[in-house]
């Protein structure tokens, strides 16, 4: 059975958020204050829509070079649980999908490579599988 994702670049991984995860996707200019004593992957507050929201940026999640200053940016919103909501910085939106559970890449137990990193902190994200 498929479910709708949306498809987003970090680098060369393709990953994908199950829609109903979502809250918002833009494209924009954001103003981001940065936060002391975070994780480096957290690069500040913003708000968008009347709301105060952390921005991680999944490259520095992923051990990779961050973003850097942008004057736009692919920003994805989402809840992470209850009252709870975050804004992740991405390279692309490459757009929408419908995906069986064995085009995405699982899990596992050890956190010695990227995709590890990217599931610990992120369960309801999914690398895609290799297409080719």
């Amino acid at each position: 059975m498929n479910s709708e994702y949306l498809i987003a670049l970090i680098g060369k991984i393709k990953i994908g958020i199950e829609c109903h995860d979502i809250l918002n996707v833009y494209r924009q200019e954001l103003k981001i204050t940065p936060v002391s004593n975070q994780e480096a992957f957290y690069v500040g507050i913003t708000s968008l829509a009347n709301q105060t929201l952390p921005v991680i940026d999944l490259r520095k999640r992923l051990h990779m070079q961050p973003m850097g200053i942008s004057e736009l940016y692919n920003v994805i919103t989402f809840k992470t649980g209850m009252n709870r909501q975050l804004a992740i910085l991405v390279d692309d939106i490459l757009g929408m999908e419908g995906l069986n559970s064995s085009s995405l890449q699982k899990a596992n137990s050890n956190l010695h490579n990227q995709q590890d990193n990217l599931n610990l902190l992120f369960p309801m994200i999914a690398t895609l599988k290799d297409q080719s």
